[in-house]
């Protein structure tokens, strides 16, 4: 892709966000309750960890402090991934109402414009409240400066891997939309299983339970994993693993999406 096309797709994208911003603009109470919602969504998971750590010092290792960073890391990456994506409702939306065909026949990579086909400006906020959270917590560290340096380097690599991971696997569920058009339930289970990693899957003392949230679900290094970046210090080991599983995922949910369009091209015709 050469330096003209990557302009091309920077232009849609702020295309996109243009006219998301518009459209919740077009009734502002709406965009501030929106708005509102965000914030109080974050800070019940805070009470509630405050509430547990109320009748307990550390759970498995994690202080509140180091919690919080938890909480952080996946409010900066669950923020990111609505602000340019909107969790891919893109695909379910357009499936459902028939209008997927009207997405493919435009001169853009597929894969990229239904991702961005809707943008949610209020979550801007998540990801402002995750910088709140990070310097609220990153108060109880008195680490020197050049620690501070490596470790929010390895947090800012690991940050953008689980992007890529939280982005992978919601392509891949709302990619089953293209073979089945009620796949609400997996995407209900997605969901929920993704709201669990704001806290550290650490708590989870089962090898099963861990392995599933490491490697087949890969949760862990939505919050837990770039939290110990800044809690515990950097490992390079950590680092490598989860650039290598971003790829692989990434690559695999590209061939999902792909084989999604296949099935759907054959229901359609």
């Amino acid at each position: 892709m050469n330096h003209m096309a990557y302009n091309r797709y920077i232009r849609i994208y702020l295309q996109k966000v243009k006219i998301s911003i518009m459209s919740r603009m077009v009734n502002p109470a709406n965009f501030f309750v929106l708005l509102f919602g965000v914030v109080a969504q974050a800070y019940i998971s805070i009470y509630f960890l405050k509430v547990v750590y109320g009748y307990v010092e550390n759970i498995s290792g994690w202080s509140y402090e180091q919690a919080l960073l938890v909480i952080a890391s996946f409010l900066f990456i669950e923020g990111l991934i609505w602000i340019t994506t909107a969790y891919l409702s893109g695909v379910r939306n357009n499936v459902r109402n028939g209008t997927l065909d009207t997405q493919l026949i435009k001169p853009v990579d597929s894969q990229f414009l239904i991702s961005v086909w809707r943008i949610d400006p209020e979550d801007v906020m998540r990801i402002v409240v995750a910088f709140i959270i990070f310097l609220q917590a990153a108060g109880h560290f008195h680490y020197s400066f050049a620690d501070w340096v490596v470790r929010t380097f390895f947090y800012a690599i690991l940050i953008f891997d689980g992007y890529v991971i939280f982005y992978s696997i919601a392509l891949m569920i709302n990619s089953l939309y293209c073979w089945f058009t009620e796949a609400g339930g997996m995407h209900m289970i997605f969901e929920s299983v993704i709201r669990m990693s704001q806290y550290p899957t650490d708590i989870f003392n089962q090898s099963m339970v861990k392995y599933l949230f490491s490697s087949l679900v890969p949760i862990a290094f939505i919050g837990t994993i770039p939290a110990k970046a800044i809690a515990f210090g950097p490992r390079f080991d950590l680092m490598i693993y989860a650039n290598l599983l971003a790829f692989l995922l990434f690559i695999i949910s590209r061939r999902v999406w792909h084989a999604g369009l296949r099935a759907y091209s054959s229901a359609s015709s």
